[in-house]
């Protein structure tokens, strides 16, 4: 399901921020950043139009913004977030390490997604 995902994400791009994949540096890429991610990558040097360097404005954010995408659960739709992103843990819970693990891990899964599709892409020429 993540492959299909970041492959809606990317044709968004596409249509959107042509070129994107050329912005990425993939050993940097960490979707759990706002601006290490794809969208924060990407949209770096074009966010001051949209608020970046506000006080509360990420790439990641304005890049929401100029996708018409409103929050992180619409953002996940797309593969730039995880599905579910916020979490009510309780400490006491008895799984909590194997459900935070499983959330670093998904995180790094959602990266290695983007990171293959990139790669791919340019390997076969196919860079927008």
């Amino acid at each position: 399901m993540i492959r299909d995902e970041v492959k809606k994400g990317a044709a968004l791009l596409d249509k959107h921020m042509p070129g994107w994949e050329l912005k990425i540096d993939i050993p940097k890429l960490d979707m759990h950043d706002c601006f290490q991610c794809i969208l924060g990558q990407s949209f770096i040097e074009d966010g001051a139009e949209y608020g970046l360097g506000t006080v509360f404005i990420s790439p990641y954010g304005a890049a929401l913004w100029k996708l018409d995408l409103l929050n992180d659960e619409e953002a996940a739709d797309y593969g730039f977030a995880l599905d579910g992103i916020r979490t009510n843990w309780d400490d006491s819970d008895a799984d909590i390490d194997r459900k935070r693990a499983k959330w670093h891990q998904d995180w790094i899964d959602l990266a290695d997604e983007w990171g293959q599709l990139i790669k791919d892409r340019l390997d076969e020429g196919v860079a927008v």
